[in-house]
């Protein structure tokens, strides 16, 4: 089953009340709260003393408004756990209606979903192309001859490729070179370049990235590639991110958001932890070497 944005967002928050960084609970409300909807009732507070939560923010996770408002919380009465909040909930808040609250000024919902996208985008660096095996797209882009002073022909990358797994043409694998071997591409004469053994070079249109190729043919080039993960914000369903890593994607976002504090100490905890199983999950993915689109 795949995470949900929301879910990663209410773990990095639990992770920075633990961190005793910012204030973060959740519950469900034992009773009705009253008719207007600016208070909800929940005994399960009634551990905190009273104005604890004052100044926080209060978010329904379910029921009627679920995830749309966000009031301020202006008083808490611990003997009977009530929570109000003047601005309003929309619509009553009856019994058995999941919440959280949590310090928004401290940690916007934007910038930890900012550092949650971040992490995403780092990940697909840092790991290896059989550790992201998961996330391969396959797409098709088509070679125009009579590119490189009319010796090589160009194919465009797919425009959310990210990191190039492999290219070919008719069925042969496309030898793609290391930028730095450009003058041996275009001068070496041992080099293939032949319908049976293509040979590429990352190159750029213009602005547009892709790779020049020899033979200097028309010819539709396939790809297998990592593509760029899309963002996560509030309003987004699940995240492209395979399921098994996205603990790595909260203890980053967690470590930044410490960073963004200056708690450098705690940060770096974080981040060892995250960097410790990235090293491990690489390890157990070696397999086919990188080619950055």
């Amino acid at each position: 089953m795949a995470t949900s944005a929301r879910q990663i967002l209410q773990r990095v928050r639990a992770n920075l009340a633990e961190a005793g960084r910012a204030r973060y609970t959740t519950g469900t409300t034992s009773s009705d709260g009253n008719a207007g909807g600016t208070t909800f009732i929940a005994s399960g507070l009634n551990i905190f003393l009273d104005d604890h939560f004052n100044g926080a923010y209060a978010r329904l996770l379910s029921g009627t408004g679920a995830w749309h408002k966000r009031p301020r919380i202006t008083d808490f009465t611990q003997s009977t756990g009530t929570v109000t909040a003047t601005e309003g909930f929309g619509a009553q808040v009856v019994a058995g209606v999941s919440f959280e609250i949590f310090d928004e000024e401290i940690y916007s919902d934007v910038d930890l979903f900012n550092w949650i996208n971040a992490e995403q985008d780092e990940l697909v660096d840092v790991l290896t192309n059989d550790a992201l095996l998961l996330l391969l797209k396959r797409g098709n882009t088509g070679a125009v001859a009579g590119f490189g002073g009319g010796i090589t022909a160009f194919a465009a990358l797919p425009s959310d490729a990210v990191r190039i797994i492999s290219a070919d043409i008719s069925g042969r694998v496309v030898a793609i070179l290391n930028p730095k071997e450009r003058t041996r591409f275009y001068d070496d004469p041992f080099i293939p370049g032949t319908a049976n053994e293509p040979v590429g070079i990352y190159s750029q249109d213009g602005t547009t990235p892709g790779i020049e190729l020899r033979p200097n043919n028309n010819a539709t080039v396939k790809w297998t590639y990592i593509p760029r993960i899309t963002e996560v914000s509030l309003s987004q369903s699940d995240v492209s991110m395979p399921d098994h890593y996205v603990d790595l994607l909260v203890l980053g976002a967690t470590a930044r958001a410490l960073r963004s504090s200056e708690d450098y100490t705690q940060a770096r905890e974080f981040e060892t932890k995250k960097f410790t199983r990235i090293k491990a999950i690489n390890e157990q993915n070696q397999g086919t070497p990188r080619l950055e689109a």
